[in-house]
């Protein structure tokens, strides 16, 4: 007994690599790009008109259980295309950006405030003309800043831009071309993009701004910067670039104050953003390998050494967020391995789900479990969410992360099996999600 003790226990351990990407809700319609945490809830914005079955045109909210739209939404420019990008929140006000001109039912240029209630336009804002967007906000010494592909309203500013709770105003002449990523580090703001000067100054690719002038990193890049984050202390930048301080640097490069330097064998393909979470920096694209080994768009860094991110993604990943100890991904895609997530997933590092159950559940039992010939009972009583009918979907995962058995819980029959009898004795997980995508029971099974 000890033994059989011993050995679950090393596979439990295990199994942290087999977590998985979830569903969230049924997803959105379109593509998820931007991610914000807001009031004790996540805002995604995109190209989308859905998100789970709820109007939410271009930006909704996600409580963790159940999606929602926000104040009439963002329309778009008057032919018909645009989107909603990036986010910040500063001084207890949301703000959002990209490409429309209505928020709610306020005329705004590319850019609005919301205070958890209504919307609001922030000036004259930024945008003049249909096809200019704001890729990039960011606050930064009490102002906040704006960059993108453009040249602002009023004022002929081009690319990027500020806020001093007045007007908007310039930013030492600005950059030459389109600005994509902002983050501060070390009490100075760095700014990424396509542009090769800013501020008059040789600037390849990324410049720093410490609030009164310009100036370049190093000698940057050889081609575009696209996305900006501070991990263990460092600045790192990411994008389409093959060098970084003139140094081979595949698509991610990390600045010490003096040089850049190269993260292993980076990744293959180009990268759109990076988040912290876990104490690893998570790194999201069109790429599928990182460190030379596989990892589907999704790739984590811990400052040594590249690991995949289970099944990773599918279809391409534009934006990362951090949201009640998870991780989100927005994109293009639909799939995580065999599994449909409609253009937002959600990721958990932890050993989350083994024996613990939602609490949308009462009541659950699995039996026999242990079994001996992979035949499985699984009986709910007190179902919360029981709609007469509704066939939810029961999902089960190896010690690979692989989706290895499905098949429908119907509700009235409380009653329904689980056949893992061609299956090798082991450990197995699985999740009873419902018809609308949400998460309601996880546990696990074991054949021995």
């Amino acid at each position: 007994m000890k033994n059989i003790l011993v050995a679950v226990s090393l596979l439990l351990v295990q199994f942290t690599s087999a977590q998985y990407w979830q569903p969230v809700g049924g997803g959105t319609n379109a593509v998820v790009s931007g991610f914000a945490t807001y009031n004790g809830l996540l805002y995604v914005s995109g190209d989308f008109s859905k998100a789970g079955n709820t109007p939410a045109s271009f930006i909704a909210t996600w409580n963790g259980t159940k999606w929602d739209s926000v104040g009439g939404g963002i329309k778009p420019d008057s032919g018909g295309l645009g989107g909603a990008y990036p986010f910040v929140s500063y001084d207890s006000i949301l703000y959002v950006a990209g490409q429309f001109s209505k928020a709610g039912n306020d005329s705004v240029r590319s850019i609005a405030q919301w205070n958890g209630t209504s919307w609001d336009s922030l000036g004259s804002g930024i945008t003049n003309k249909f096809g200019w967007v704001v890729y990039s906000i960011a606050e930064y010494n009490g102002e906040l800043y704006g960059g993108g592909n453009f040249i602002a309203y009023k004022s002929g500013i081009e690319e990027i831009v500020r806020w001093n709770g007045i007007k908007w105003d310039s930013v030492g002449h600005g950059t030459d071309d389109e600005v994509n990523a902002f983050t501060v580090y070390n009490n100075i703001l760095y700014v990424g993009g396509y542009f090769l000067h800013a501020g008059g100054h040789n600037a390849n690719y990324i410049a720093s701004w410490d609030g009164t002038k310009w100036d370049s990193v190093g000698t940057g890049m050889n081609d575009l910067v696209l996305a900006l984050a501070v991990y263990n202390n460092k600045l790192y930048a990411a994008g389409s670039f093959t060098t970084a301080g003139g140094s081979p640097a595949n698509n991610i490069a990390v600045w010490n104050d003096t040089v850049w330097a190269p993260l292993g064998k980076g990744v293959n393909g180009g990268v759109r953003d990076m988040k912290v979470f876990n104490n690893k920096l998570y790194v999201a694209g069109l790429f599928d390998s990182a460190g030379g080994k596989p990892a589907s768009e999704v790739a984590s860094w811990d400052g040594v050494k590249w690991s995949n991110v289970g099944a990773g993604l599918t279809g391409g990943v534009v934006g990362l967020g951090v949201y009640d100890s998870s991780l989100y991904a927005g994109g293009w895609f639909t799939r995580s391995g065999k599994d449909t997530v409609n253009y937002i997933a959600r990721w958990n590092d932890t050993l989350t789900g083994i024996n613990e159950i939602s609490n949308k559940v009462n009541n659950i039992k699995v039996f026999p479990n242990p079994s001996s010939n992979g035949k499985f009972t699984i009986e709910i009583t007190n179902y919360e969410l029981r709609i007469a009918g509704q066939k939810d979907e029961i999902e089960v995962y190896n010690m690979m992360g692989e989706n290895i058995y499905n098949t429908h819980f119907i509700q009235t029959q409380n009653v329904n099996q689980i056949d893992l009898s061609g299956q090798p004795d082991g450990i197995y997980l699985y999740r009873i999600i419902s018809n609308n995508g949400e998460l309601i029971a996880t546990g696990k099974l074991i054949i021995q």
